[in-house]
């Protein structure tokens, strides 16, 4: 069974991806380039997936996270593809990695057993 700290490693995995799939992009190189949006948006449902499977007791825990914007976000790309905006990808990728990096690594921190 996969825990929830594996998940929360999950979506720290899925973050790096897209970080190295956009390093050196701006918005028009990134609009511009289908396959690098693909790639994004496939590592943004993993993201989704993997907090929609993180137990209602540790999100309870870190309220902090957006776990509700964060399935949204998911169910958008999965369900509701045609709705993709590449444009809103990129504002994901500009404005909410980082802080969403910062409070998932604080969460996996403060579950981790101590040794």
């Amino acid at each position: 069974m996969t825990s929830d700290l594996d998940r929360i490693q999950h979506v720290l995995d899925a973050i790096a991806r897209i970080k190295r799939f956009t390093a050196g992009m701006n918005r028009d190189s990134f609009v511009s380039d289908p396959t690098t949006a693909d790639a994004v948006a496939y590592n943004i449902m993993i993201v989704g997936e993997a907090t929609r499977c993180i137990s209602d007791a540790f999100k309870e825990a870190h309220p902090d996270v957006p776990w509700k914007q964060i399935r949204a976000m998911r169910n958008i790309l999965v369900h509701d593809y045609v709705r993709t905006d590449v444009d809103q990808l990129w504002l994901v990728v500009e404005n909410d990695l980082d802080d969403l990096t910062a409070k998932m690594t604080a969460a996996k921190d403060s579950s981790s057993p101590t040794p």
